[in-house]
């Protein structure tokens, strides 16, 4: 009859050294006798249920020395199973009762050096990595700090930071538990072989299926997004929308024989979109062709924009680095100081007219190349008589 094999997830880290001997005895005593450490799993055999003790022990298996230590251990009573890295797994030998391997504590402590030190080596490593990897993330969305917000490029730098900070965080605290157990072997404390494991793991599990709940929400949140938000440019509605429309300024300052959306070469459009920090977005690029007696014909256009962040203190911020951004394609705006608004900036030459609105979490962005001034386009902004 072929031998039933169990294979379970090693929840548990090296560095648990008490809770790996427990739960390792436990099994057994379930009649279930570890066999191998394969792949960050830990492989258990059928068997008939035992009290069998497990021991851990540390030291570099490849050296001379810790080819004594194997015999050593041997000759006490135990026989080698697996191995961790420099973690061992030793169990009882069949009908013999093995001797403790380490009948010193201060010595035990001395054998958990090796451990510490490869630990802190890699958290320091893994350290340095995850602060490069967060500047990186942080220079990237911070560098476009608007293109961050209006796509969902700001999750993926927020699961990046969560990662790698908590890979720092779970490695040096395996490097802290490694130091108090040397410093309770030092002051004469044996380990606890029947230590209460199974708090530490449904610890570890809790932790760990929280970290994969949180990266998966974050990549759903990113591919739903970007699966059902209305990314296509649509033409423009006949019906009111939640952005200034050019028919409103050009109607309302008494404009006849006007032509709209007559542009081939920039086609005009109207756009709603969404992402995380800025859940609706609206966008209006509008063009017309206004016929007037005896003289030239007049063709203003409008680039409106509506953001509704998700909250006021990420509308200041992005509504900062829309300043900016058009600082950098038009030229200086001015700031002016309106009791309407929370914020204004505005810019207004011959020609141009622009303004940059925040009203709490709503931002509101207009360009328009035409003749009529700023104050004149934000005469005929609808949120006037609405706010």
């Amino acid at each position: 009859m072929k031998t039933k094999i169990k294979k379970k997830r090693l929840i548990l880290e090296p560095w648990h050294l008490e809770e790996l001997e427990a739960w390792f005895a436990d099994m057994a005593s379930n009649g279930w006798h570890l066999v191998e450490l394969s792949k960050g799993k830990a492989i258990f055999e059928e068997g008939e249920p035992r009290a069998m003790k497990y021991r851990c022990d540390t030291f570099q298996i490849n050296a001379l020395l810790g080819q004594d230590k194997l015999e050593e251990n041997s000759k006490l009573g135990w026989h080698y199973i697996d191995s961790i890295g420099y973690v061992h797994v030793f169990r009882e030998k069949d009908y013999t009762v093995g001797e403790e391997i380490y009948p010193d504590s201060r010595k035990h402590a001395q054998s958990l050096a090796i451990l510490k030190r490869s630990l802190t080596i890699r958290a320091l490593l893994i350290t340095l990595l995850s602060v490069i990897m967060i500047t990186l993330q942080i220079n990237t969305f911070l560098g476009n700090l608007v293109h961050s917000f209006l796509s969902n490029s700001g999750l993926l730098t927020l699961m990046v930071i969560i990662t790698f900070t908590y890979l720092s965080f779970h490695m040096f605290e395996g490097v802290f538990h490694l130091s108090r157990l040397i410093s309770r072997l030092n002051n004469g404390i044996e380990f606890n072989h029947n230590i209460n494991y199974k708090r530490k793991l449904t610890w570890f599990k809790l932790r760990i299926y929280t970290a994969l709940s949180i990266g998966v929400a974050i990549m759903l949140l990113i591919s739903l997004g970007d699966l059902f938000q209305k990314n296509d440019y649509q033409a423009i509605p006949e019906h009111d929308l939640p952005v200034i429309k050019l028919s409103t300024i050009l109607e309302n300052e008494g404009y006849r024989n006007v032509t709209y959306n007559f542009d081939t070469f920039f086609s005009d459009y109207y756009l709603e979109k969404s992402s995380f920090f800025v859940p609706r977005q609206y966008e209006l690029r509008q063009s017309a062709k206004v016929v007037i007696t005896g003289g030239p014909s007049y063709k203003p256009t409008i680039w409106s924009k509506r953001y509704e962040v998700r909250t006021n203190w990420l509308a200041r911020y992005f509504f900062h680095s829309l300043v900016e951004q058009n600082v950098k394609f038009h030229g200086p705006y001015e700031l002016i100081n309106d009791p309407q608004f929370d914020e204004l900036w505005i810019r207004d030459t011959d020609g141009f007219s622009s303004f940059i609105v925040r009203l709490g979490h709503e931002v509101f962005v207009v360009e328009y190349i035409g003749e009529e001034p700023v104050e004149v386009i934000l005469s005929h902004s609808f949120w006037l008589n609405s706010n």
